[in-house]
């Protein structure tokens, strides 16, 4: 199975798309936890020591600037996703997320799109309800569900057995203008695009995608596959997990 050990690899197809922006991270594998003594999982790799690496800072500097490029003057909406499980686009979407709250005067706000299986109100130990999918069903507005943590706004996924079903209500199609109405700057988590029908969706209600692809792990055509389900305008870039934060030279060839 080919795997995409560099955009080298991806340099001798010529279908490869050229989106805007590559970033390169270097992470270590961002689903990685440990268990207490109770049995219980606790993840120990966070957004705040992911962004101690001044590195990683950078390359998601140049990656939420090339987002903003592509936004409206205040802001905008954005999908983080991947093509396949365990790329870490959670851990890049809630870095992304918090460094902008961090270095923007706008609001900012992280939702969870896993609504089978939610991980965001875990990592940033907040109730999962009520969340997007409530919202989604309109039991309560985005600003009743969001919550505010040292800065950066959280929309948990809410709990919903049915995400397929539930996403074709006229209430779930205009939930992205009600968060655009409450947040500058919205940043969707999503699930992998090839493993659910959801994410795709989803990611077309946003500005832009940004895929997450791990190094020496992802099989390429998996990859192109998840590319073609976007609308070529919509696809804002490609960040390159695993590998070393500062750019290499084979990676800015792509730009």
């Amino acid at each position: 199975m080919q795997t995409l050990h560099t955009t080298t690899d991806a340099q001798r197809d010529t279908t490869w798309p050229r989106p805007d922006d590559k970033v390169a991270l270097r992470t270590n594998k961002a689903t990685a936890r440990e268990r207490d003594q109770s049995g219980t999982a606790r993840h120990f790799l966070t957004p705040e020591n992911v962004l101690h690496s001044g590195g990683v800072r950078e390359s998601l500097r140049d990656l939420y600037d090339r987002l903003l490029a592509a936004g409206s003057e205040r802001g905008g909406t954005f999908s983080i996703t991947s093509a396949v499980a365990g790329e870490g686009k959670t851990l890049v979407a809630l870095s992304l997320a918090r460094l902008m709250a961090d270095d923007l005067e706008k609001s900012v706000v992280i939702i969870d799109g896993h609504l089978r299986r939610p991980e965001v109100h875990n990592i940033l130990e907040v109730p999962l309800l009520p969340g997007l999918a409530g919202c989604m069903r309109g039991e309560c507005g985005v600003q009743d569900a969001a919550r505010e943590v040292n800065g950066l706004w959280v929309l948990p996924a809410g709990g919903e057995f049915n995400p397929s079903r539930l996403l074709r209500s006229a209430t779930a199609r205009s939930i992205v203008d009600e968060i655009r109405q409450a947040f500058d700057i919205a940043i969707l988590d999503l699930p992998a695009l090839l493993t659910t029908s959801e994410a795709r969706v989803m990611a077309g209600w946003t500005d832009g995608v940004v895929i997450v692809v791990r190094a020496d792990s992802t099989p390429a055509p998996a990859v192109l596959s998840a590319i073609e389900s976007i609308e070529r305008q919509k696809m804002l870039g490609v960040v390159l997990n695993g590998q070393m934060s500062r750019i290499p030279k084979w990676l800015d060839r792509l730009l």
